[in-house]
């Protein structure tokens, strides 16, 4: 394998930073995939943590903060393969 990382899928951002709290970030990053609200506010927490971060944003809005209904959205694989230089 070219690269040694672990994947966590988290199904709510209030779950995020959970495993990071109280202890150090040596070797750690988080690739944060989500809408522009959730990107920020998720920087911000990993920034205060002192965990080095990148976004991707999805390719279009389907989360209930910019729509009346949730709808399924994609993501920007090549995006996300280009972060972890795969």
């Amino acid at each position: 394998m070219k690269n040694d990382f672990s994947v966590f899928i988290i199904p709510h951002e209030s779950e995020t930073f959970s495993r990071w709290m109280g202890r150090g970030h040596a070797n750690e990053g988080v690739v944060g995939i989500a809408c522009a609200l959730t990107l920020i506010d998720g920087g911000l927490k990993a920034q205060n943590l002192g965990l080095p971060a990148q976004c991707v944003l999805l390719d279009y809005p389907g989360c209930k903060h910019w729509r009346q209904s949730e709808i399924s959205t994609e993501i920007n694989l090549d995006r996300i393969q280009e972060i972890l230089n795969l």
